[in-house]
């Protein structure tokens, strides 16, 4: 009898079951639950339920669904299962053509970074098969960090891009390729305002990459962070008159301004990887000298899902 009664009472109703992400979240979903013994989750997330509320917390705008299975009481446990629906918000708060779900805050702001130049200057060092060939130039290398830095980096990856680095934190909001709204193509190709995923893409030349996802920081290098970008633009090269280089200061492991990585581009040989001191570009030919009097260096970009 008691089997029975616990399965008559056994009962899960949720009034909201689509619920809308800009950061990451804990739901508070009204409803109503009896007889219940246990809630968990598909991806695991922790959770905390009351006669008419149940709270899902870290939910993340790159979920898009998350599976509660509900188990009622006694020995022959009820269950019944209920997909949430997690869309990432589409609001662009700041006006800069990126969804608020796409921009980085606090610690992953340093999560994201850490990764970039790392693998900017681990590849220096070790080349990976996962980097193409038809993406070796300032642009393409500049991109793969990007990616490869919003990645999830279990030993798995470690192997596979011959990585050499430290470990850190992953970026916590997303991982490529769930990137909320524009999955696998996270670079703008047409100038703001956000009009949907179609304004994105897996490709962007230097230009679009400083137009579109990149905001204008400095000249000055005290001012500039390390994983912002160095801008150069020559136009008598018709064919790629911007440049690119990455700038990932000291690494901790001295007291000056510390060392910049690039690609040559696509010149004969098929152009190389590159790493050096800021101070000796100083003294590098003028039209590619760092130097707030050079009209050829545009100066330090940021990528801007960045908010800092």
């Amino acid at each position: 009898m008691e089997e029975i009664i616990n399965h008559l009472m056994f009962h899960v109703e949720l009034n909201e079951r689509t619920f809308v992400v800009k950061d990451i979240s804990d739901l508070s979903i009204d409803g109503y639950f009896v007889g219940i013994s246990q809630v968990s989750s598909y991806p695991e997330k922790d959770l905390f339920w009351e006669r008419d509320r149940l709270i899902v917390k870290n939910v993340k705008p790159g979920d898009e669904k998350i599976q509660l299975i509900f188990k009622g009481r006694g020995i022959f446990k009820k269950i019944k299962k209920v997909t949430l629906k997690i869309l990432p918000s589409k609001e662009d708060e700041d006006g800069d053509g990126f969804p608020d779900s796409m921009e980085l805050r606090g610690k992953d702001v340093w999560n994201f970074r850490n990764w970039f130049i790392h693998i900017a200057n681990s590849l220096y060092y070790s080349d990976t098969s996962r980097w193409q060939e038809e993406e070796r130039d300032c642009a393409g290398f500049v991109r793969f960090c990007f990616i490869e830095a919003l990645r999830v980096h279990n030993n798995l990856w470690v192997k596979k891009m011959n990585y050499t680095g430290p470990i850190f934190e992953d970026v916590q909001k997303y991982n490529y390729p769930n990137i909320p709204v524009v999955g696998d193509k996270p670079f703008r190709i047409v100038p703001p305002p956000f009009r949907g995923s179609q304004d994105f893409s897996y490709f962007a030349s230097s230009r679009y990459l400083k137009e579109y996802s990149m905001t204008f920081v400095t000249k000055n290098v005290e001012e500039a962070l390390p994983g912002d970008i160095m801008i150069y633009f020559h136009p008598q090269d018709v064919s790629f008159p911007f440049h690119m280089m990455i700038y990932i200061g000291n690494l901790g492991l001295t007291d000056d301004e510390g060392w910049v990585v690039y690609h040559t581009g696509p010149v004969e040989g098929g152009g190389e990887l590159r790493k050096v001191k800021w101070r000796d570009l100083l003294n590098a030919d003028p039209a590619w000298q760092p130097d707030i009097l050079n009209p050829h260096f545009l100066g330090f970009f940021r990528f801007s899902i960045l908010d800092n």
